[in-house]
């Protein structure tokens, strides 16, 4: 069984201080002509009028806050305006060695793709690099312009033209959001603490997701599973959650579930 500290929410962060202040190798040419620049920063207007259309308060869906035996963490939000339709996709991961990438997907109207933005951390010895890749698409859905930035340390690169940027897609997102493949839930166990007890539910597989969902409440379905925990172990189930802001930091709560044939 996955311990506690595997399981738990982890607050993920963009920020970090590194060692050295080496200026990151680079590709792509350090110049941007005015035409790329006024390109770039037309597009990034739409992007910032797409994300204020997006009713943060009152609309967003979220996955489960997964992790692996490896540590490795998976999160994703669907933003939407005040009519409900999605036009900001994004997903947070971070792998064993705790790097941090960001992937963002925006939709203009009729639910076409705009743009993607993606944001990774790399660690080369002690220089830590946030590589910055801008793809923006077409209305025939194929990549118009891309453009990258790279910063480490106290170096902020600029933006530059790129024709080696990582073409994204949201199949993983949707299958985090529809629990399935390396999402699918299953209960895992109940992992008791001093003060809280959480349910554990996900994959049992090696490179399956587990997430762990905090008890508050003593419902039917919570006394029956602390009863039968070991028969259920293994079992398919659907739960629904609700996801908790406090300043910073987010948790999330075990509202109801019930059990898959």
């Amino acid at each position: 069984m996955k311990t506690l500290r595997n399981l738990l929410v982890l607050t993920l962060s963009f920020s970090a201080v590194v060692g050295c202040k080496n200026t990151p190798e680079t590709e792509e040419e350090n110049i941007i002509e005015d035409k790329d620049f006024t390109y770039l920063h037309g597009k990034l207007n739409e992007v910032d009028a797409i994300d204020q259309m997006m009713d943060t308060s009152n609309c967003a869906q979220y996955s489960l806050d997964y992790a692996t035996q490896q540590n490795e963490r998976y999160f994703a939000t669907l933003f939407c305006d005040k009519n409900g339709d999605v036009h900001r996709i994004e997903e947070l991961t971070s792998n064993k060695e705790m790097l941090i990438t960001r992937n963002r997907f925006y939709y203009g109207k009729g639910g076409q793709l705009f743009a993607t933005i993606s944001e990774r951390q790399v660690q080369s010895d002690t220089t830590l690099t946030l590589i910055e890749e801008l793809n923006f698409y077409d209305n025939n859905g194929k990549i118009e312009r891309s453009f990258k930035k790279e910063s480490a340390g106290d170096f902020e690169g600029d933006y530059v033209p790129s024709k080696n940027n990582a073409v994204l897609t949201k199949d993983r997102v949707i299958r985090a959001m529809n629990h399935e493949g390396e999402f699918e839930l299953t209960f895992q166990g109940i992992i008791k603490t001093d003060n809280l007890d959480y349910l554990i539910v996900g994959s049992s597989g090696k490179d399956g997701y587990t997430s762990a969902l905090q008890i508050e409440a003593n419902t039917p379905f919570i006394k029956d599973v602390y009863l039968k925990e070991l028969q259920y172990y293994g079992k398919k189930i659907e739960v629904n959650f609700e996801r908790k802001v406090m300043g910073n930091f987010s948790y999330q709560v075990f509202v109801a579930a019930k059990w898959k044939e």
